[in-house]
């Protein structure tokens, strides 16, 4: 009967360390579970994370792409209406004696015809040759086809690099701001005369059309033509006082929106890097 009762302990001790035993291998496998699940998840998420950021980045690489391409396009058809814009100038100027038309579009006219020797008043010459100038240059500028893509018109008074002598010897400083003034007046004279209502070169509505994109500058010595170019050693004084008309078009604006454009790309691309290796 001892015996017996013996090996019922034994046996349910036996039962008993093996339930237990099984009761804590289930107890990990639900663990293990819980981990693979909870690794599961936050693998799904980071999936999730990153196919998103893919998409941004790639919706965001699309966008500037196509910013890209349309700036493109915009400077190339500038590029064709700045070719037209200088063809209609030498058409109508080509034959002209008093005024030139370089490879840019820059109408040139001597200072002599305008001026007198170190004077920023015109002259009636100066005024005459004005009158017949203008007009002809501002009914180009101002045509349907051009007016859009024009940014600026520009007056530029342009000296020879006459200097100024102090105790014998030229004075770089003195001669650069002697001139500087002397053209930046000369480019005045011209615009003021030129823009007057008073004085009836153009029509009204021309007038205040041009006063929002003219522009009158003095180069003063800075830009000199020279005799023997590309050594350019000997200047041509004559030829260095000049006035010059410039038009610019909308291209360096549309050259500065790509340069924002790249400007913030790269800004963020540096942030989202630094972001990344913290």
């Amino acid at each position: 009967m001892a015996r017996r009762q013996k090996v019922d302990e034994e046996e349910h001790n036996y039962w008993m360390s093996y339930s237990d035993m099984m009761a804590a291998l289930f107890l990990v496998f639900i663990l293990i579970i819980s981990f693979t699940l909870v690794q599961y998840e936050y693998a799904k998420n980071k999936l999730e994370k990153e196919k998103q950021n893919y998409e941004e980045a790639r919706n965001e690489a699309k966008q500037y792409k196509k910013n890209m391409e349309d700036s493109q396009k915009k400077i190339s058809d500038l590029m064709i209406v700045r070719d037209k814009l200088i063809k209609a100038l030498e058409d109508e100027f080509g034959n002209d004696l008093n005024v030139t038309v370089n490879s840019k579009g820059a109408m040139i006219m001597s200072s002599s015809i305008l001026f007198d020797i170190d004077k920023s008043d015109l002259k009636d010459t100066g005024k005459k040759e004005l009158k017949k100038f203008f007009p002809r240059y501002m009914k180009i500028c101002l045509n349907h086809e051009f007016r859009e893509h024009i940014a600026e018109i520009i007056i530029e008074g342009h000296t020879d690099d006459h200097g100024i002598f102090i105790k014998g010897k030229i004075d770089q400083n003195l001669s650069y701001l002697y001139n500087l003034r002397l053209s930046q007046e000369r480019a005045l004279s011209v615009a003021n005369f030129c823009l007057d209502e008073n004085n009836k070169i153009l029509p009204i509505e021309y007038i205040i059309e041009l006063k929002k994109i003219v522009t009158a500058n003095g180069r003063s010595s800075s830009d000199l033509i020279y005799k023997n170019p590309p050594i350019n050693t000997i200047v041509d004084k004559s030829k260095s006082r000049r006035v010059e008309f410039k038009f610019r078009l909308k291209d360096e604006e549309i050259n500065k929106q790509t340069a924002e454009l790249i400007k913030k790309a790269l800004e963020k691309y540096h942030i989202k890097n630094k972001q990344e290796q913290k």
